[in-house]
């Protein structure tokens, strides 16, 4: 069940990569910001994936570390939450240079 669990995290976040590059490269091409950031979303998920599985294998190794994975998703959250400040923050200040 553990290495079924593995298996799949670890697909879920090689496939968010290949994704998240593909978008970073279109967004580029593109010269599109909302797909460039939504790269930086996506990389969040596989890290997030990542994660999953490193705190499954320290729970198996010590059940002491039960909150690992909690830690881990809390961490990924605050950074979504930093970037999206900073990014509504630069959007924000963009429009108001735009208007004058």
């Amino acid at each position: 069940e553990v290495t079924l669990y593995e298996s799949f995290a670890l697909t879920c976040g090689v496939v968010s990569v290949l994704i998240a590059a593909a978008k970073i490269y279109v967004g580029y091409r593109l010269k599109s910001q909302a797909l460039a950031t939504d790269s930086i979303i996506t990389l969040v998920g596989a890290a997030a994936c990542f994660a999953g599985v490193a705190g499954l294998e320290l729970y198996v190794n010590d059940t002491h570390l039960w909150y690992m994975d909690s830690v881990f998703g809390i961490l990924c959250g605050l950074f979504l939450l930093v970037f999206g400040i900073r990014l509504l923050y630069k959007t924000c200040r963009e429009r108001r240079e735009e208007l004058g």
